[in-house]
């Protein structure tokens, strides 16, 4: 599972989203890995349980970060037998 957000229009903006989720991993004390997609900005969460805390407790400071949309992804199994 990870968390996705939709690009920002701006470099600036993603910087500033990447020290909001930077804040409140240190803040939870809640590790984390981001990776750069062409559809989104990822973040993983090592421990499942993980997922909720942000969806309950996520709340950035900065006005344009609250505005970026983001869902939880569950990746498909791939079934190799087929």
């Amino acid at each position: 599972m990870y968390i996705e957000f939709e690009l920002p229009m701006s470099w600036h903006i993603l910087l500033l989203l990447k020290e909001e989720i930077r804040a409140w991993s240190e803040q939870y004390q809640i590790p984390h890995k981001i990776k750069v997609t062409k559809r989104g900005y990822r973040v993983i969460l090592t421990d499942p349980t993980h997922y909720s805390v942000f969806g309950l407790t996520w709340e950035p400071v900065i006005k344009e970060i609250r505005l970026i949309r983001y869902q939880f992804i569950e990746p498909m199994k791939v079934d190799k037998h087929r």
